[in-house]
């Protein structure tokens, strides 16, 4: 939905980009002349840039994917992150009159980025309405899930393989694990190395070294997936609070969302 009304104040830059963008018809828009207040804040996970500073934009729901347009310079940066690479959006809050967030993730571009936008209720709820429109199907199932969703900021942790004798063998290449609501990202700085779905986690078992007291505890699952099964060890710092937060993000990736009967709640809240 656009809403294209004459605004004598606009910038010929911004008139500009407003053409561009409806000749392509997308399916919804945010930062239009009505909604000139829509913020977004992008974060490449294990970045150097941690507290990107929110900006205004224009952002489209479009059929290849989810356009972004940074109010910078003339308008003229352009991000399209298409919709095989969005991993999972969710808002974290329920709707309210002021201001309204919305989370989404995508892997793109070999990272994986974070990207928050903020604007009216009214809005949100059409661009949230685009968005399940192009999402894939466990992505909005996802979304339905109650809050409040399972993130774990990415945190130091290296392999770790145990011998038949209780010792455990610790590769010395360092990484980082971050923890959304459906995936657990293996980083290399900002570098995606492996991606694991929580559906396919199973067993998770937190446990201290006891072949080297004092050293970085344990985190150990089994995988399964397709009838074939895997167990994968990291050594970290914070091992009990991230075994806990994989637990129940694990749990709650084969939850089934709650069903609204007779009148449909708008946006499921």
């Amino acid at each position: 939905m656009l809403d294209w009304l004459a605004d004598t104040f606009l910038s010929r830059s911004l008139r500009l980009r407003y053409e561009e963008i409806r000749q392509r018809q997308p399916l919804y828009c945010l930062g239009t002349a009505h909604y000139l207040n829509t913020q977004y804040r992008l974060q490449v996970i294990g970045g150097a840039d941690t507290r990107s500073r929110w900006q205004r934009c224009l952002c489209t729901v479009e059929q290849d994917g989810l356009h972004l347009y940074p109010g910078v310079r003339k308008w003229d940066v352009h991000v399209l992150f298409e919709w095989p690479s969005l991993r999972w959006f969710g808002r974290p809050a329920k709707y309210s009159s002021g201001t309204n967030e919305i989370w989404l993730h995508f892997e793109h571009g070999g990272q994986w980025h974070f990207l928050t936008l903020r604007t009216s209720r009214f809005a949100m709820q059409g661009f949230v309405r685009a968005i399940k429109a192009m999402a894939a199907p466990e992505l909005v199932k996802a979304y339905r899930r109650q809050r409040p969703y399972v993130h774990f900021e990415p945190t130091p942790a290296q392999h770790a393989e145990q011998n038949l004798y209780g010792a455990w063998h610790v590769d010395p290449k360092p990484l980082a694990l971050y923890l959304t609501p459906l995936t657990l990202v293996e980083l290399d700085g900002e570098r995606v190395q492996r991606t694991l779905a929580l559906e396919t986690i199973q067993q998770i078992e937190v446990m201290p070294r006891l072949d080297a007291p004092g050293e970085n505890g344990i985190v150990r699952f089994r995988i399964v997936c397709s009838n074939e099964t895997a167990t994968t060890a990291y050594t970290l710092r914070d091992y009990v609070a991230f075994g806990a937060a994989l637990s129940e993000a694990a749990k709650r990736s084969l939850e089934d969302p709650p069903i609204f009967y007779g009148k449909k709640k708008d946006e499921d809240d």
